[in-house]
């Protein structure tokens, strides 16, 4: 019944109207195109069934069986055919990135593509590029060429430079040991980046935790870092990088890729971003330090950067590491943000406490340390705030001036984290999740606005509704001309 079979040795199946008590069967196996030629392929079979091998893919095939009781032959069934799904003719390899002359920050990028259609019977993928223009045929003509062996990869990257400022052609197919299928072509832009520079962590991100004895910090660049002398590498363990609490290192420039060594404090949450000299950072990511036997610096929770309808709320935080040994907690509440006024609360077994009697209208800072059964305290957190309104105040609702958006919160965040963002008339909005390979990842939101502010949340998923993995990701929100970029840390 022209059947779809996905392997390249099939099993044949039959059944007779009676009893088959010494009967033996032959198979008669031929190309559809070429038709049964009633001469028998297989021959003494025993079974209702057989295994036939060494099938091509893409390949339609008819077969009829016939019966042998020792003397005579039954006449042949009636004919059969079926469909070995795959080969070069019905799949092809489709550009995912770079494509559509997209414009890239680095000249040496990865190749990716998905197949359209089943990989049966293909033995490799090979990609091809060529500068300046489109060949007038990939099997011939082009600059460079790679083959993918693993069809479980569908990309490649780069392992050589390509030229700035240069338009790139590229292509990828399939093969099946003989045949190549249909190339697909896309392009893209290699941008001259003398005076534009993007620095991307790599270690220690997302969160990460790390011995505190030998941190390895690594990112590369994005462009040309040539009429440069050095990196500037900023870390903390203090959330706005707090003089006191953050160290400042110049490393001279020798490659593309960055990288330094240091040993930190043990049980720390460790904030860090990357520049040039006289040229902008990286965003901020963080990592932790592994305590060993040594209280675990805390993590804010809630509430932080928040507007609360209670005069007693509860403080609730967390800590990254499971500790050697029980910890307690030392709680600071201030009405100044640099704690000179603070109410202290010690002895706190549990990771939230409830305060009490904060006055309507004032903004409260908050921070916690860790302490252990030997004393030792932690590093402070970073500090938390939130203002106590009024809970029968109603506020009017009012309309921005200006297009905004606000940083994700929480961040980091785990599973859920709310986007907020304004704009100031009716008009249409997109958010947009990318990894950090500029990849898209979900398409959070494509509609139209009435003006206002509006929140919006992400649940840590892609576009077909799989939990991502822990990470730094990208957040794009585009409202007609208007642009906004930032960076959160999914952390599990």
């Amino acid at each position: 019944d022209s059947i779809a079979v996905y392997t390249l040795s099939p099993y044949l199946y039959w059944y007779l109207g009676a009893d088959g008590t010494g009967l033996t069967y032959e198979i008669d196996l031929e190309t559809l195109t070429s038709g049964l030629d009633n001469v028998a392929d297989s021959t003494g079979i025993t079974n209702l069934f057989k295994q036939v091998t060494s099938l091509a893919a893409g390949q339609s095939y008819v077969f009829a069986v016939r019966s042998f009781n020792g003397t005579t032959y039954s006449a042949w069934s009636a004919p059969d055919t079926f469909y070995v799904v795959g080969g070069v003719a019905s799949v092809t390899a489709i550009p995912s990135y770079p494509t559509d002359s997209l414009v890239i920050y680095t000249n040496q990028p990865t190749f990716s593509w998905y197949l359209n259609g089943s990989s049966l019977g293909l033995t490799k993928y090979t990609v091809r590029w060529k500068a300046g223009s489109n060949s007038s045929d990939w099997n011939t003509t082009y600059d460079g060429s790679a083959d993918v062996t693993d069809l479980n990869t569908p990309f490649y990257a780069l392992p050589s430079t390509l030229s700035w400022g240069t338009n790139y052609w590229w292509a990828v197919a399939v093969y099946d040991g003989t045949n190549y299928s249909t190339w697909t072509v896309d392009s893209f832009y290699v941008t001259n980046t003398t005076t534009t520079v993007s620095l991307v962590q790599t270690t220690p991100i997302g969160g990460a935790t790390v011995a505190a004895s030998s941190v390895d910090f690594n990112w590369y660049a994005i462009g040309d870092v040539s009429s440069y002398t050095n990196y500037t590498l900023v870390y903390s363990y203090s959330d706005v990088f707090a003089p006191a609490a953050t160290t400042t290192i110049s490393i001279p420039i020798t490659s593309n890729i960055g990288t330094y060594n240091d040993s930190l404090i043990a049980g720390a949450t460790y904030f860090w971003k990357v520049g040039l000299d006289g040229g902008s950072y990286s965003g901020i990511d963080t990592f932790y330090t592994s305590p060993g036997s040594n209280p675990i610096q805390p993590l804010i929770g809630s509430p932080n950067k928040v507007v609360i309808a209670t005069n007693a709320p509860t403080l609730s935080w967390v800590v990254n590491n499971q500790p050697a040994s029980e910890l307690s907690y030392e709680l600071e509440v201030s009405s100044a943000p640099d704690f000179s006024d603070a109410k202290q609360y010690t002895q706190i077994a549990k990771k939230h406490f409830d305060v009490s009697n904060l006055e309507t209208g004032k903004v409260y800072y908050w921070r916690v340390r860790s302490k252990n059964e030997s004393g030792s305290v932690s590093l402070y957190s970073g500090t938390g705030n939130f203002k106590v309104d009024d809970p029968t105040d109603v506020k009017e609702n009012i309309i921005p001036n200006k297009f905004s958006v606000e940083q994700n919160y929480p961040n980091p965040f785990n599973p859920e984290t709310s986007i907020r963002f304004s704009i100031p008339q009716t008009s249409y909005v997109t958010i947009k999740i990318y990894d950090m390979l500029g990849q898209e990842i979900k398409s959070l939101v494509n509609r139209e606005f009435k003006a206002g502010t509006f929140t919006m949340n992400w649940k840590g998923d892609d576009n077909f509704g799989r939990k991502v993995s822990s990470g730094t990701y990208i957040y794009r929100v585009v409202n007609g001309n208007n642009v906004s970029t930032k960076k959160m840390v999914l952390l599990k």
